[in-house]
């Protein structure tokens, strides 16, 4: 016989787990929150599907020279405006769960905590996240581009260091989230389920899907499902109005239209940041509106791999202080990071090539009803009982809906800049 061991013993032994679930996840929104859920900057309702955003784009000037002994008074003119006209987008999130998997997390005698509750308790958080990630976005729901395949349903992402360069791509993904594929023409491929993401700084950009779906190529993009091929309308991201694009349409504004484009220094993928594009940015936006448009508003957001850029330049600037002749403590970077005295917003959603010029009370929001809510039908219910497609009995399973239904816009897209495709520094 064995001699009795504590492994011999295991079946007698009670299970003990650690008293709190640490965060695997990443869950911050940082610039959705910094934006709010906004006003809605003088929106005006012009229909159920639509609302209009006016536009000074013109005084009334028209200098001309006249005589005063003889001649004739000019024709006056007036000033002239022009609008947006723009619509809300809806999405949600989904949450769904069985009668069981409630009943043990009652109280702790079974789970350690209510993933029910926990879930539901935790949705606006996810819902800022995912507000945040679309704002990265330009305005087609894109979440970033297939680089390649290397099997068993994996798929590399264009990224700061493939040929392609693309500064979306897995730190835009989540697990568990249903995405498209469809050609940048917008010709749809097929959907897939992320089962995986590696969005890791240095390591191949990558998702790994339950299937990839068929006639996938390189270029493809990975959109967020529920948008409908041709014309998908997503919510406006940065780049959609912090765009030097003169070519295509703003919510009805050709973007040829010099009040519709905004600044910007476009570095070609081949240099990074340097002080002067900083003052270059602040340069056009004071040229186009005058000395006094940069107010204390405005602030820069960029992805962590850039601040690194922003260190880089600071290496040679460093001064050690001696104390008696020898240093009493050295550190070679500097902790609170600011640009000519402006605040850096670094975000781990923000496209790694880009360094956005903002003005915070420009960006504004246009909604239905509160905005962000659980759906409801008309008898109250939020709680629905799913069935069985088959027999149509009832289930246990349940489903909840958070919606959001809103969308984002700009008052003056030339207060805006920045720099553009900024090279990312090496082990990004």
């Amino acid at each position: 016989m064995p001699a009795g061991t504590a492994l011999s013993n295991l079946p007698l032994q009670l299970e003990t787990f650690a008293p709190t679930i640490a965060d695997a996840v990443e869950s911050e929104g940082i610039f959705a929150k910094e934006i709010g859920s906004g006003s809605d900057g003088g929106a005006v309702r012009a229909s159920l599907r639509s609302f209009r955003a006016q536009l000074l784009y013109a005084y009334a000037s028209a200098p001309t020279f006249i005589g005063l002994d003889t001649g004739t008074m000019p024709s006056g003119v007036a000033n002239q405006y022009n609008q947006f006209l723009l619509s809300p987008v809806s999405w949600c999130l989904p949450v769904q769960y069985s009668q069981l998997m409630q009943l043990t997390g009652e109280g702790k005698d079974i789970s350690v905590t209510n993933p029910v509750t926990q879930t539901l308790a935790k949705i606006v958080t996810e819902c800022t996240r995912t507000r945040d990630i679309f704002l990265q976005t330009p305005g087609d729901g894109s979440l970033g581009s297939i680089d390649s395949f290397t099997g068993a349903n994996f798929i590399n992402l264009r990224s700061a260091t493939t040929a392609v360069i693309d500064g979306r791509a897995a730190h835009l993904m989540q697990e568990q989230q249903p995405v498209q594929v469809m050609s940048p023409g917008y010709v749809l491929r097929g959907t897939c389920n992320i089962v995986n993401v590696y969005k890791s700084l240095g390591i191949t950009q990558q998702i790994q899907v339950d299937q990839v779906p068929p006639g996938s190529v390189a270029g493809d993009l990975v959109i967020a499902a529920g948008l409908p091929a041709g014309a998908p309308q997503g919510i406006n991201g940065i780049p959609v109005f912090v765009n030097t694009q003169t070519l295509g349409n703003l919510y009805g504004l050709a973007r040829s239209l010099p009040y519709v484009f905004a600044n910007g220094v476009n570095l070609s993928n081949t240099a990074q940041v340097t002080k002067p594009v900083f003052v270059i940015a602040e340069n056009q936006i004071m040229q186009r509106l005058g000395m006094q448009a940069l107010n204390d508003d405005y602030f820069w957001h960029t992805h962590l791999a850039q601040v690194q850029s922003l260190d880089e330049l600071a290496f040679n600037d460093q001064l050690l202080p001696l104390a008696g002749g020898s240093v009493a403590k050295y550190d070679p970077f500097i902790k609170t990071k600011s640009i000519n005295g402006r605040r850096i917003m670094i975000n781990p959603h923000a496209d790694y090539t880009r360094w956005d010029f903002l003005r915070k009370k420009s960006w504004n929001h246009i909604k239905w009803g509160p905005g962000m809510f659980w759906f409801k039908n008309r008898g109250g219910q939020m709680v629905f009982q799913m069935t069985d497609p088959t027999t149509g009995t009832p289930t246990a399973m349940e489903l909840m809906y958070f919606v959001v239904a809103e969308q984002t816009w700009i008052d003056n897209p030339i207060c805006q800049g920045g720099a553009t495709q900024a090279k990312v520094p090496q082990g990004n």
